[in-house]
């Protein structure tokens, strides 16, 4: 049974994806550090949403592409979600990785992901993030699902993901739509929206892996960052994902308790007590982005097979 369970694992292919909107010198060591994994992936696809770069950036992006090291994928309009449903659209590998394009891989990070397929119960996997401070968390864990730690040092299983590390079942993630494209902006909950989709199609938790693991820098501009940090006044595409996510996931308590949650959260905290002149403001914008998520909810998602830019399931399954 070990044999042919190693067998599996080595015969899966794999295709590491980095979504990207204006970032350029963190972008170049991102990819750097992808091509340079041993063992490595059998893709690389850099999606990219940004206009245009520096030229340091474009020479690196080019030179990669000429080598045939990474595919360089041109997306528009951008769209964090679109642009994960593009690479899963592109991609020809069995796993799917999805990076942010600012962080700091660990040895083996891609091979420790791949392994993970080995048990055919497993359709995503959740690995590791660290701040900066490279702080881990151990011991009890209150919650395993939307506020799970994502720097916790144990394997288990939890019902959530994070956008900067987890990976997806090609096939399995086109048979439910990709990710929703509702979701826009700072993109809150999107990829967690696919999980919670994920488990109510399998009854699955989603895997959370440790030793995956990777340090997020959390650069102050581009990214999602582009259209305003989590705090700010102005910045509706957060709090519209939220809230968003529990109408469309969470049974009623929950949700109630989610809404109510979200809404004190956003003005019981430190920004708020160091910048007073903000409380009016987010308190407006957290009322908006409620109705906001009412009224989205209300529509059908926004999958790959709705969306204009993308191929149907069936002729994607063809190039398998």
């Amino acid at each position: 049974m070990a044999e042919s369970k190693a067998a599996f694992e080595d015969t899966m292919t794999v295709c590491v994806t980095i979504p990207t909107y204006q970032r350029e010198g963190v972008l170049v060591e991102t990819i750097r550090q992808v091509v340079a994994q041993d063992p490595p992936a059998d893709e690389v696809l850099v999606i990219d949403q940004s206009a245009d770069h520096e030229r340091s950036t474009l020479v690196a992006l080019k030179a990669w592409q000429e080598e045939g090291k990474i595919r360089w994928i041109k997306h528009s309009p951008p769209n964090l979600p679109g642009a994960r449903n593009r690479a899963l659209i592109e991609a020809q590998s069995d796993i799917v990785i999805f990076i942010d394009d600012d962080v700091v891989l660990t040895p083996g990070f891609v091979d420790v992901h791949r392994r993970c397929y080995g048990d055919s119960q497993v359709y995503l996997v959740a690995g590791q993030v660290l701040n900066k401070d490279r702080q881990v968390h151990s011991g009890a864990v209150q919650n395993y699902e939307l506020r799970f730690p994502r720097n916790h040092d144990e394997r288990t299983w939890i019902k959530a993901i994070w956008g900067g590390n987890h990976s997806v079942r090609r096939r399995f993630a086109l048979e439910l739509g990709g990710f929703d494209e509702r979701y826009f902006g700072g993109a809150s909950r999107e990829e967690s929206d696919l999980a919670a989709r994920a488990f109510e199609r399998t009854g699955r938790m989603v895997l959370f892996e440790p030793s995956a693991s990777l340090v997020h820098l959390a650069e102050s501009t581009g990214g999602c960052r582009a259209w305003g940090g989590y705090f700010h006044p102005l910045a509706a595409g957060w709090a519209v994902g939220d809230y968003y996510f529990a109408l469309r996931n969470l049974r009623f308590q929950s949700m109630a308790r989610h809404i109510v949650r979200r809404f004190l959260r956003s003005v019981l905290n430190r920004y708020c007590l160091h910048h007073p002149w903000a409380v009016l403001p987010i308190v407006v914008r957290e009322a908006v982005s409620l109705v906001w998520g009412i009224v989205v909810s209300a529509r059908s998602r926004k999958l790959i097979s709705l969306t204009m830019h993308s191929r149907s399931i069936e002729e994607v399954a063809k190039r398998q």
